[in-house]
């Protein structure tokens, strides 16, 4: 069988197959699930996604993702397990994780084709069926894909990116030194010429932040932009053209070096990515944008919007132990009834350490002390206030429940346990012989117990190490007899 890195060497991967290839390999799995494999609604670079109902005519709302990467059976079991242990403590944060169903998998072997000879395992992923956003809240969250589709949207976004609360300390970012130290002077437009003293005009000079101040003055002074085209053709441009005039125009010593004038030119070009990203919801948890090259570059979750409201609930799950991921426009859609916001894929959500309630530490107890209240403690050994301690047993539930859900319950297994004995040798005797024949470990044991004598015999387990312990105790009693003896 290929393993998940095998199958993207022979760049084998399920959404490239034809509709009836794929569905050959989808209908094992809803078959598995006691369910109607209904048609496809679309591909995706993880998997494919079908309509699919149960035999009972219930599920009309499911939907089943098809995949052949494990992480993704991952991501979609840990989303499930703690939505049902946030519907008890955060019904709102719950919210917007999907509901998920038992995940199942097959191992397709490949009979005919270039991939003949190989075996691939695919999952299935039963998942709640949602609905695209609108237009207006799509474009509210994510912002423009090239244009908006929204006139009421379009109005909004660029209202919030000439907003000066947002576009002053947007400036400042963008135009100041990312790695800061103290020789470097002023933390703010560091690319910025400074202007030093003349004592024979009696001009005191100025320095970066100075400079910065007047161009953030310029800035200001600009009429806003009043369409998204008028932001792209005039507005920015003008930003752009006016950063230039405070160019540091010293050359470098050397073909190797950037000059200041190149810097701030190529910080100036970052400008409007960097400003539209504070203004809609972020990919990637604010931690991992360094890696993206847009540092700093997501909503402030301080105002009231929709944007700060449903970013500051992502950020939420990481104090319940989920790294939220990949959360673009397209995998964010809307629950139908009751018109909830909700990441629909969540197969690349990570598993991450729950963030520590503040306030609160760990008291070590005493050995053999009694106390009138048990305390519970979390797994990073941090203390669950009393709203909290309900919510944990049922998180503990839910774990163990998955447990037994994994053992093996077949009737060749439990027979095995009853009769320590081999549960291929019970599965393969009773294909031959029939589901009455008895084990050949059990007959032996039967044929010993009747020919032997049985007498009850007692055996006794002494500890070492304890009756060591007693022993060198015993030694020292007796030296302390024998000194206060002598004396």
């Amino acid at each position: 069988m290929l393993a998940a890195r095998e199958a993207s060497q022979l760049n084998l991967n399920l959404v490239d197959f034809d509709q009836e290839a794929a569905r050959n390999i989808a209908q094992p799995l809803a078959n598995k699930l006691n369910a109607q494999l209904g048609e496809e609604i679309g591909r995706g670079a993880m998997g494919i996604v079908y309509a699919i109902r149960t035999d009972q005519g219930e599920g009309r709302d499911m939907i089943l993702k098809v995949t052949q990467f494990p992480h993704e059976k991952k991501g979609y079991t840990l989303a499930r397990w703690k939505k049902r242990a946030l519907q008890h403590k955060n019904p709102e944060l719950s919210s917007i994780l999907p509901e998920v169903g038992t995940i199942v998998d097959d191992i397709y072997d490949f009979k005919e084709g270039y991939y003949s000879g190989y075996a691939i395992k695919v999952y299935g992923i039963p998942v709640e069926r949602l609905e695209p956003l609108p237009d207006r809240l799509k474009e509210q969250l994510f912002g423009h894909g090239g244009q908006f589709k929204s006139k009421e949207a379009e109005k909004e976004w660029v209202a919030a990116v000439s907003d000066p609360k947002t576009l002053i300390p947007t400036l400042r970012d963008n135009f100041g030194e990312k790695m800061y130290r103290e020789r470097d002077g002023d933390r703010y437009y560091t690319y910025f010429a400074e202007i030093p003293p003349n004592e024979a005009s009696g001009d005191p000079g100025k320095s970066k932040i100075e400079q910065g101040q007047q161009f953030e003055q310029m800035v200001l002074d600009l009429p806003p932009p009043q369409s998204f085209q008028d932001y792209l053709l005039r507005w920015m441009p003008q930003i752009r053209r006016r950063a230039m005039r405070f160019a540091d125009l010293t050359p470098t010593s050397s073909s190797i070096y950037t000059s200041p004038k190149e810097k701030l030119s190529h910080q100036a070009g970052k400008l409007a990515k960097r400003l539209e990203d504070t203004v809609k919801v972020p990919q990637y948890p604010p931690e991992a944008l360094p890696y993206f090259g847009i540092e700093g570059a997501h909503p402030s979750g301080e105002t009231e919007g929709v944007v700060d409201q449903f970013f500051n609930k992502l950020q939420a799950l990481g104090a319940e132990g989920v790294k939220f991921w990949d959360t673009h426009r397209g995998n964010v859609m809307m629950r139908p009834s009751t018109n909830e916001i909700v990441v629909s894929d969540v197969g690349l959500f990570k598993k991450g350490p729950k963030t520590r309630k503040e306030g609160i530490e760990r008291v070590p107890q005493v050995i053999g002390a009694k106390s009138k209240h048990k305390t519970i403690y979390r797994e990073d050994n941090s203390m669950f206030d009393s709203e909290e301690k309900g919510t944990h047993a049922i998180d503990l539930f839910l774990r163990m429940v998955e447990k037994l859900e994994s053992i093996d319950k077949s009737i060749d297994y439990l027979a095995a346990v009853m009769s320590g004995t081999d549960p291929l040798e019970i599965e393969l005797g009773q294909k031959a012989m029939g589901r009455l024949s008895t084990p050949r470990d059990v007959r032996k044991r039967k044929e010993v117990a009747q020919g032997a004598d049985i007498t009850e015999t007692l055996t006794l387990t002494v500890n070492g190490k304890l009756l060591k312990s007693l022993i060198e105790e015993e030694i020292k009693n007796i030296l302390k007899e024998r000194k206060n003896e002598v004396k």
